[in-house]
């Protein structure tokens, strides 16, 4: 459950920012012979990255690994912004502050271990899967109930949308077709 405090916050959101491993995918790396990398995404995850932009907000990923698969989905869902090979997400947040020039309390934070930890305790919301790491847990504003690469960021938006009151005309929007 949100607080009216928790409330407050998401209210301010203007960007959400996800990690990938662990978070939009359920943290396996599966490595052919050849060396190609697959993951897997929650297509539930993706149309809520679809949601939050038709809502407005922008959505962005920081992550520390460098990933064809996560270019193609980042590409595919049309976030914002895709940084990779940040292990300092800081770094990352940093050069997407000047990017977009809103304040800390504007931007939300998923993430689920302890590279994340750092942008936590800058942004003004943050967000665990539920199998995010213990430190990552007891660390965070929310923890999300369905883990990652299942749905947490889906969850994620819907909580940033239903605080903002935008996520029942959302969804009419994606469900009304003339």
């Amino acid at each position: 459950m949100v607080t009216p405090e928790q409330q407050e916050s998401l209210r301010k959101i203007k960007v959400i920012i996800t990690d990938v491993d662990g978070v939009m995918t359920d943290g396996g790396i599966i490595l052919g012979t050849d060396g190609q990398e697959f993951k897997q995404y929650d297509v539930k995850d993706g149309l809520g990255v679809t949601m939050a932009r038709k809502a407005g907000l922008k959505a962005c990923i920081i992550t520390g690994r460098k990933s064809e698969s996560v270019t193609i989905r980042g590409e595919e869902l049309k976030f914002d912004g895709v940084y990779q090979g940040y292990f300092n997400k800081v770094e990352a947040y940093q050069v997407m502050k000047k990017e977009f020039g809103f304040e800390d309390e504007n931007y939300l934070h998923l993430g689920d271990d302890i590279l994340d930890l750092p942008l936590f305790g800058i942004v003004g919301f943050s967000v665990s899967p539920a199998d995010g790491i213990e430190q990552v847990r007891t660390e965070v504003d929310y923890v999300t109930t369905t883990p990652g690469g299942r749905g947490a960021l889906r969850e994620t938006v819907e909580l940033v949308l239903e605080a903002q009151g935008k996520l029942d005309n959302i969804i009419k929007e994606l469900t009304t077709f003339d």
